[in-house]
């Protein structure tokens, strides 16, 4: 479930496996794979975070290529990561999602800034 090298937060593992245990998966909407067309067809503004060791799609270079080729798509590839993107890299995750979220308001942007050269120092992303 998780990169080989990660210890994922215990409390988020915990949580996992306690769903397992327990839950009851209600899948309502079947998972796919969009087409380019789909893809460009979005209007919002969208981020995309891959785990740079996936497992579930098979080709993580074409996704980020079809993603970064539509204009309103934010990819990032998460180093260090497989599918369970907030388990694995809940830090690097927070950034990319704060700085996505507040890039068009003036004041969250500004702190949003200051906090990403600090953290981008001590992450080397």
């Amino acid at each position: 479930m998780f990169a080989k090298q990660n210890s994922p937060n215990e409390i988020l593992y915990e949580q996992f496996l306690l769903g397992y245990k327990y839950g009851k998966i209600h899948l309502r909407v079947v998972p796919k794979v969009f087409t380019k067309e789909e893809l460009a067809s979005l209007k919002a503004e969208t981020l995309l975070l891959i785990g740079e060791q996936e497992v579930v799609y098979s080709s993580i270079k074409k996704a980020i290529d079809h993603a970064t080729a539509i204009p309103q798509i934010t990819a990032k590839l998460i180093p260090n990561c497989s599918h369970c993107l907030p388990a694995e890299q809940q830090e690097m995750v927070n950034i990319w999602s704060m700085n996505f979220y507040h890039k068009n308001d003036p004041i969250l942007s500004g702190f949003s800034s200051l906090l990403h050269r600090a953290l981008r120092s001590f992450y080397r992303f």
